[in-house]
């Protein structure tokens, strides 16, 4: 990999200006750890331009021909492209900020750098365009304790950040793929700024990732183990009926990192969290997409045959639902359910209690 150029920028919403920052030599270890950060990173999303004269794509797709063709002036024109593509950033920040701020939130501040890569692929000639913001909020200088600009020159976090790769077929440079990687669910960076659209659209990747690991916990777990079975079946359902952006590896990290199992075997366990994680390779969905709700309503309800004319419906949507509800051997012999009641007329409607 060869960084042909970068440029650094911080995007100042506040005071609705940009400010270029000269990259010193010592500087490009940084940018170097950083587009080997974003492009190792397979928590991203796949999209695809709507049209290869939008701003951003087209300013791209000019700076790299610029670049085979040797005609970039020293990289002045490649100055002024960069330049346009963050102004462009600053104002779709801007209307977004505009949209928000009833809401008290404000866009993440942070800093723009934008590289031009050339990649190490044999027999093909590719060049990569990255598009990275940064956290710059801030620390605290220990000569003086006062708080300044800037961020960790050994660890970064990447607000958002683009990957949009190019080859060479034929003589012609031809867009080959974009990858998005999202911290939170914001529409501007994609929408607005960039112009381009998801591959796979929410309702697809909500209704695969759904029904995979629906399909491989009760595979694995709703015969033999069905008590963890149904707890993590709850889990699921309470995770993916938010309106948020979901990261899975994320999601499937929270359901089984500190779940402590019932009945099936810890390596069992272990064995399901791996074919999870392997699940959107495998399926043909994505790592990070926005959950839609109402794609998984009518799954969130079970009924259990309890005894004869008894059913238990249950709407896999509560919290907690292994401390609600448990199962009994009775002194008699007989099988019970322990139910935590919150509704004061159901429960004193079965009060068996004569005094």
């Amino acid at each position: 990999m060869n960084i042909i150029y970068s440029e650094f920028y911080n995007v100042d919403v506040k005071n609705q200006k940009i400010e270029s920052k000269e990259i010193p030599d010592d500087f490009q270890q940084y940018i170097s750890k950083l587009i080997e950060s974003v492009t190792s990173n397979t928590r991203t999303r796949q999209y695809k331009t709507r049209s290869n004269t939008t701003e951003v794509i087209n300013c791209i797709n000019t700076m790299l021909l610029d670049v085979i063709n040797n005609t970039h002036e020293n990289f002045s024109r490649t100055h002024e492209f960069i330049i346009s593509i963050v102004n462009r950033l600053l104002r779709c920040e801007l209307e977004a900020q505009e949209q928000i701020k009833g809401t008290g939130n404000t866009v993440l501040v942070g800093s723009l750098i934008i590289s031009l890569v050339e990649m190490d692929i044999e027999d093909k000639q590719s060049y990569m365009c990255i598009i990275s913001k940064v956290d710059n909020n801030g620390f605290i200088d220990i000569t003086d304790l006062k708080r300044r600009q800037g961020f960790s020159s050994e660890e970064f976090r990447i607000w958002r950040s683009t990957v949009i790769s190019f080859e060479i077929e034929e003589d012609m440079l031809i867009l080959d793929d974009i990858y998005v990687y999202l911290d939170r669910s914001v529409s501007y960076w994609c929408n607005t700024f960039l112009e381009i659209d998801e591959k796979i659209n929410d309702e697809v990747n909500t209704d695969l990732a759904f029904k995979s690991v629906h399909t491989a916990l009760a595979r694995s777990l709703k015969t033999n183990a069905p008590t963890d079975y149904t707890i993590l079946k709850n889990h699921l359902i309470t995770y993916m009926r938010r309106d948020v952006l979901i990261d899975y590896d994320e999601m499937i990290n929270s359901m089984l990192d500190e779940y402590v199992p019932y009945q099936v075997e810890a390596d069992k366990l272990a064995k399901l969290k791996s074919n999870l994680l392997n699940l959107p390779a495998s399926k043909g969905f994505e790592k990070q997409f926005n959950s839609i709700p109402k794609r998984i309503k009518s799954r969130m309800r079970s009924v259990y045959k309890v005894s004869q004319g008894i059913t238990l419906k249950i709407d896999f949507n509560a919290e907690n639902i292994d401390e609600m509800i448990s199962s009994e051997n009775g002194h008699d012999g007989h099988h019970y359910l322990k139910i935590r009641v919150e509704d004061e007329q159901t429960y004193r409607s079965f009060i068996r209690n004569r005094n």
